[in-house]
């Protein structure tokens, strides 16, 4: 009876043990805006803080969804490592505005200070974006502080890069065109890269005229400027070469 007793008591916790682990954890692990993996594109840090831009305009929802313009729109991005592909929680820590955008894949949300919300993300890097006030709050300047995520997600250790800037100031415009022909020419240097825009493996003139069909045609052909991020190395609790197992 006993030894029947002990092994229903058994069964019921190892049953509960991996019910626990099925759900998410609450976002303890605090990633700050001024850290190493993220981006600040129209924003300053100050007092550890990002502080938005007094210049950039306030983006719409649509705009947002559509393509990140790095010339016109606010945002800071955070690239963290999932150990795999499902629904994590997160909270955003801001001030200034009542609300923030984020945007996870093609999926943007709405979230108020200090809220938790939960992302789909993608096995291995993904890139969390976060902007600025929305047209609803057109004039209102966002100051992040930090993103809390799950224990088991990893924050980075990499290098952003926006692709089409060949010249390096991390900006795609008419000046990268212009490194791109001088490079042809005679051989200046460009980061090869941000200079992939066709994807295949090298540098051609085949990039070349992507990039100016980006500068020529609009919304379509700019969506292959988009921010990218070399992954050099993860940061897990565990053994430090596990960290190179991406």
């Amino acid at each position: 009876m006993k030894k029947a007793l002990a092994a229903i008591l058994l069964i019921f916790a190892l049953l509960s043990a991996t019910m626990l682990t099925g759900y998410a954890q609450s976002p303890s692990v605090t990633l700050r805006a001024d850290g190493k993996g993220v981006y600040l594109n129209l924003f300053s840090v100050k007092d550890g803080n990002a502080v938005e831009s007094s210049e950039s305009n306030a983006p719409s929802l649509d705009d947002i969804t559509s393509y990140p313009d790095d010339g016109k729109i606010p945002y800071i991005a955070f690239a963290i490592y999932a150990p795999e592909a499902k629904s994590y929680d997160f909270s955003l820590l801001f001030s200034g505005a009542d609300y923030a955008a984020v945007k996870s894949g093609s999926i943007v949300i709405t979230v108020n200070n200090a809220q938790e919300f939960s992302l789909e993300l993608v096995k291995g890097l993904n890139i969390i974006y976060c902007f600025g006030a929305c047209n609803e709050l057109n004039g209102a300047k966002i100051t992040y502080s930090s993103l809390k995520c799950e224990p088991v997600l990893c924050d980075t250790e990499g290098e952003f890069y926006v692709s089409g800037d060949a010249n390096g100031d991390k900006v795609s415009d008419l000046r990268d065109l212009i490194r791109y022909k001088k490079h042809f020419a005679d051989g200046s240097e460009l980061d090869s890269r941000s200079a992939e825009l066709d994807g295949e493996e090298g540098i051609t003139t085949a990039d070349m005229a992507v990039m100016r069909k980006c500068l020529l045609s609009g919304e379509e052909a700019l969506k292959s400027i988009v921010l990218k991020y070399d992954l050099k190395y993860i940061n897990r609790d565990n053994e430090v070469e596990d960290n190179w197992n991406f």
